[in-house]
């Protein structure tokens, strides 16, 4: 479960990165500003870094497979609220393709999760080891994607900093 503490930090960049940066509000077309887009995408990750923190904890702590379920579903839910939240907004041109790249990322991992509490749910606990075994792997691949969309977003001239 430490890999997820990699995970929380990957989310916290994209927030960070997102808080950084700017925009001239000058898009007719409907879509956010730069400015406005950062604080969206900023809105949205911030629960979802504190529910997958929560996570490694209640995943460490589980006694039994429900407790474990229980706990997956919770971070799967906040997954998918952030999901169509990112799906509902309407970036500036250039961050099209890293809000595609974010929500795709998003959705890699909420499958990671999904196979883990399908197993937790049908108590199956050697299909719940091998998911479990799979998720630090699952969750270096979203911080790989991540740090893709932060050069997508500094590449479409949002100052991500550092």
């Amino acid at each position: 479960m430490r890999h997820l503490n990699c995970l929380l930090l990957a989310l916290a960049a994209i927030a960070l990165i997102a808080v950084a940066g700017c925009g001239d509000g000058d898009d007719s077309d409907g879509a956010l500003s730069k400015e406005e887009y950062a604080s969206e995408v900023t809105d949205i990750l911030d629960p979802l870094g504190n529910e997958l923190s929560e996570i490694g904890d209640a995943v460490r702590a589980s006694e039994n497979v429900q407790e474990l379920a229980d706990s997956v579903q919770s971070a799967e839910d906040q997954l998918q609220r952030s999901i169509d939240e990112l799906e509902s907004l309407e970036p500036p041109s250039e961050a099209d393709a890293a809000n595609d790249a974010l929500i795709d990322a998003l959705s890699g991992f909420q499958g990671a999760l999904n196979e883990l509490s399908d197993a937790a749910q049908d108590e199956d606990t050697a299909e719940v080891i091998g998911s479990a075994t799979q998720l630090p792997a699952a969750a270096q691949q979203l911080q790989s994607q991540l740090d893709d969309v932060r050069q997508q977003l500094e590449d479409a001239g949002i100052d991500v900093g550092g």
